[in-house]
């Protein structure tokens, strides 16, 4: 690059990306500072904006509550307690950005799905326990009379890749870039498969949003021009949802957009309502075709089953109806590199076939994460 320095040209050199990482890396500083804290109320809609200052990493959604629990005669409320509770108490949570993107439009479930394709899901696995000291907690009854039940969750939006690469950081000190949340809640209700007998009270909670970000870096690499980011603003990570209806058995078909680049695909499947999953004698095989003549993946459920168990390790395999094809594996899920991306910019069709068994009916949530390259907006 040829610049004008006093009337002397300077020949400029182009760093690489792991230069200005390297860079980066070593003098930035990380902050974990909050938002103010919202209260909730059920089958509501709440906003907020992220403050206009660092790069913004990931943002972590707290949610803390109690709810009261009457049952004439139980002591345990875990037989009717849903599949994805609490989770399933967020509806929907939208990140927009003006002029750049919408990042994230995706239920609580799915979200806790994205969270738990990680190398130690284990804080995001939903569990009844006794205690409020772990992240996810949903205490049970201690009496068949009136009960105070606590819930604890957390949901992690992010917008970095993982924690080691900086693609995807949001701008937000950018003052022309607004990072707009909206999320919608559900109701207590929501928790339970069935509530007969029970008495729900209206929930007292929460959400204290969390906000990672990394303070920007000064580019002194010699040789390189001053002006040049040592961050490059120009992907966004995209995480969508979609709900399609399973009508009769054979082959599902679900036709996933083309022109994207995508690293992961979770699916889920349930009966008539969610908090059944379908199981891997009902769902029986999986396959993702490219342009219907190529298929790199083609396996019976319970082969997937395995393969996402190995790449999740230890006591994180998925329960039923939920399927991983994830394209960031390299050693360790989520740190890949380009390898095995799904590039359908090329593709006419790209779509995800399952076998449904006979008799069976109901719903599959695809939630897929894919890379948007974007404009100067996010710099």
């Amino acid at each position: 690059m040829e610049m004008q320095n006093g009337g002397q040209a300077v020949q400029y050199r182009t760093p690489s990306t792991y230069e200005k990482w390297t860079a980066f890396n070593e003098d930035t500083f990380r902050h974990f500072l909050p938002e103010e804290k919202i209260t909730l109320s059920e089958d509501n809609e709440f906003r907020f904006k992220l403050t206009k200052a660092r790069y913004t990493s990931r943002v972590f959604l707290i949610f803390e509550g109690t709810v009261a629990l009457t049952h004439a005669s139980a002591t345990s409320w875990a037989s009717v307690k849903h599949r994805y509770a609490p989770y399933n108490l967020i509806k929907n949570l939208k990140v927009d950005i003006p002029g750049l993107a919408t990042p994230f439009n995706i239920s609580g479930i799915g979200l806790n799905m994205i969270n738990r394709c990680i190398p130690d899901s284990r804080p995001y696995n939903a569990a009844t326990v006794s205690t409020t000291r772990n992240m996810t907690t949903l205490t049970d009854l201690v009496a068949s009379s009136a009960n105070t039940v606590t819930f604890n969750f957390v949901v992690e939006v992010p917008f970095m890749l993982n924690n080691r690469d900086y693609k995807g950081l949001i701008n937000t000190q950018d003052q022309n870039l607004n990072c707009n949340f909206t999320l919608l809640t559900g109701n207590a209700e929501d928790m339970f498969s069935a509530t007969t007998g029970y008495t729900v009270g209206t929930p007292t909670w929460t959400c204290t949003p969390v906000v990672e970000s990394f303070s920007p870096v000064a580019n002194t690499l010699e040789g390189v021009n001053p002006t040049v980011e040592l961050i490059d603003f120009d992907i966004v990570r995209m995480i969508q949802e979609q709900t399609f209806d399973i009508a009769a058995s054979g082959e599902k078909i679900i036709k996933l957009p083309v022109g994207e680049t995508f690293r992961r695909i979770i699916l889920d499947f349930y009966g008539a309502a969610d908090y059944t999953a379908l199981t891997d004698a009902q769902v029986t095989r999986l396959t993702m075709s490219l342009n219907q003549s190529d298929s790199p993946i083609d396996l019976p459920s319970t082969a997937l089953k395995t393969i996402n168990h190995l790449q999740l390790g230890g006591d994180n395999a998925m329960g039923a109806g939920f399927f991983l094809l994830d394209f960031t594996e390299q050693g360790f899920i989520n740190y890949g590199g380009l390898r095995d991306y799904i590039d359908t910019f090329s593709l006419n069709e790209f779509w995800m076939r399952s076998q449904i068994a006979s008799g069976v009916t109901g719903s599959c949530r695809i939630i897929y994460e894919t890379l948007k390259k974007v404009s100067s907006k996010n710099k």
